[in-house]
């Protein structure tokens, strides 16, 4: 197991981080955002767009504009949905340029609900983690014991006196994980394992 941080919660139990080395890919999960691409590397597969609603609309901007970061710009206003102009280049990515944008159908759906929703956030987290997931930054948290290992006696089965051994033994692990500064393995351990948390503390 390639373990690249561990985090002690104790003499007896810790966090491990290990990398996912297989991780679904975020675009499967994400809704309500598509895709375009301005340029693309062909040694790669091109992206899945998702509905990909102003797909003509952007190849026209694409082909003619002068300033396309502007044109960008005027046409989403006009629609009132956000979007990014993303640099993808990673190991895994679709290399190239890519445009970023909100359905329009989906963030109306949204603020139909709560009316000052704006989808930016969200847009920025949909960037973030794929750019996250094709950098090959998703891990794993497993979270460990320290278990000691003692030889029984064949006959009492008890402690026969002889060596011990120590070893740090998997408890629960949850994979897939976006690590940033704010959400932290001690986070996810919160989150997913409350049980084992007081475990810890008791």
């Amino acid at each position: 197991m390639n373990i690249i941080e561990t985090i002690q919660l104790d003499a007896k139990h810790r966090l491990a981080i290990v990398p996912d080395d297989s991780p679904e890919d975020p675009r499967e999960w994400q809704e309500g955002v598509s895709v375009h691409q301005v340029n693309l590397n062909h040694r790669y597969r091109a992206p899945d767009s998702g509905t990909n609603s102003h797909e003509y609309a952007l190849d026209a901007l694409i082909e003619n504009a002068e300033d396309l970061e502007a044109a960008l710009t005027k046409h989403f206003a006009r629609a009132g949905i956000p979007f990014q102009l993303v640099e993808h280049n990673a190991d895994r990515d679709w290399v190239g340029t890519f445009i970023w944008y909100w359905e329009p159908a989906a963030l109306a759906a949204e603020k139909a609900l709560a009316p000052d929703y704006t989808g930016i956030e969200y847009l920025d987290g949909c960037v973030s983690q794929y750019k996250a997931w094709a950098a090959n930054e998703v891990y794993g948290v497993i979270f460990q014991k320290l278990v000691t290992w003692r030889r029984e006696d064949g006959e009492t089965g008890l402690f026969d006196g002889g060596p011990t051994r120590e070893e740090w033994e998997e408890v629960e692990a949850i994979w897939g994980n976006y690590l940033t500064d704010d959400y932290t393995a001690l986070a996810v351990a919160k989150d997913y394992w409350p049980h084992l948390m007081e475990e810890v503390r008791a």
